[in-house]
């Protein structure tokens, strides 16, 4: 069920996105939105996890530190359909499902054990959700 839409433009990518979407964070895009870009649609699936190497593009040895601590971590999509989109100047469709835990709840719920269980099992349970990051957050009910 969708709850509403927006269009979004596409920028310059920083952090060797493939795809950087103006105006979406990990507040606003949740696990199992979806993201109509020409005739291509994409699902979110997980957060995505600042690694080391966003620290070695930028030459630094503390932004996937801070990007973890504020998380501003990005997501992963899955392509739903195959198809054709346009790569300057585009508008991209964000449409936002009902009852879906935000990017930043799911990645909170992986890393911060603060999280409060009813929460960590939302995101668990959301349909969308990848497998590996399923059985990641399973391992925090212990």
């Amino acid at each position: 069920m969708v709850e509403h839409g927006k269009n979004l433009h596409c920028q310059a990518a920083t952090f060797g996105e493939n795809l950087t979407v103006a105006g979406a964070d990990e507040e606003t895009v949740g696990i199992g939105d979806r993201f109509l870009w020409g005739t291509v649609i994409l699902e979110v699936t997980q957060p995505r996890g600042p690694c080391a190497n966003v620290d070695l593009y930028h030459r630094r040895t503390d932004l996937a530190q801070a990007m973890t601590l504020t998380v501003r971590c990005g997501w992963y999509m899955r392509v739903v359909c195959e198809g054709e989109a346009a790569t300057r100047n585009v508008m991209i469709h964000h449409v936002v499902m009902d009852q879906r835990p935000s990017v930043r709840d799911a990645f909170l719920a992986r890393h911060d054990l603060r999280t409060p269980l009813a929460l960590r099992r939302r995101v668990h349970d959301a349909p969308a959700l990848a497998p590996a990051w399923r059985r990641a957050v399973a391992r925090t009910f212990a």
